[in-house]
């Protein structure tokens, strides 16, 4: 029983890694096209979704991205 619960705890931190170096790579492409783009936001809204309906962790990275998708997009005058 015991053995079966920190297994489950081992997967649970394998996904949240892996979900953390999602993120990395979103962030960097967030400031790479400056969120000018209408399907990088709506793609990035989706995924927030996505990650919301996931246990707790991940839950936070999904407000995250959901917060960066949601943002006003940068245009070239500012």
């Amino acid at each position: 029983m015991a053995g079966q619960i920190s297994q489950e705890i081992v997967l649970q931190m394998v996904s949240s890694f892996h979900y953390l170096i999602a993120l990395i790579l979103i962030s960097m492409a967030a400031f790479k096209y400056r969120l000018t783009t209408r399907w990088f936001t709506l793609s990035l809204r989706i995924f927030g979704v996505i990650l919301l309906l996931t246990p707790i962790a991940n839950s936070l990275i999904g407000v995250y991205v959901l917060f960066i998708g949601w943002k006003k997009p940068i245009t070239k005058g500012e």
